[in-house]
């Protein structure tokens, strides 16, 4: 059996996490995700009334990309800095990077009418950006 010395956290190092006035950081990660997760959302029923028809919505559906992609590196800088600044798990600015890589393939892939790979990815980034947007909303 173990002591707990004074001080001491009985979660182990991992569990530390930063002093109330530093988890304003969170803020620099949860406020550029939630609005990306917003607009990816979007994207998908911009998507569908494109494919229905309605072909002014590829305009805005690109222009939507554009914006969420700045969004996604935005969240990524806050993600790092809540991550080395207010010790939060590194998962997040990994997830966040991985993401942003995910938003250039489909990019690339709208652009060229791969949709074989454009509609899958595109579920795929709206399933992230949501557990993303979930943790940093849950993380306080």
């Amino acid at each position: 059996m173990t002591t707990q010395l004074e001080g001491e956290n009985p979660d182990g190092p991992a569990a530390v996490r930063s002093t109330k006035s530093d988890r304003w950081m969170v803020r620099a990660f949860r406020v550029p995700i939630t609005a990306a997760a917003v607009l990816l959302f979007n994207q998908s029923l911009q998507a569908g009334e494109f494919m229905s028809g309605k072909f002014e919505f590829l305009e805005f559906h690109r222009l939507g990309a554009t914006v969420s992609e700045y969004l996604v590196l935005f969240a990524l800088v806050g993600a790092g800095w809540a991550r080395f600044r207010g010790r939060y798990p590194l998962w997040p600015a990994g997830t966040t990077a991985g993401l942003f890589v995910a938003l250039q393939i489909q990019e690339w892939a709208g652009e060229n009418r791969v949709l074989s790979v454009h509609i899958p990815l595109g579920v795929s980034i709206i399933v992230t950006v949501v557990l993303l947007t979930v943790w940093a909303w849950r993380e306080s």
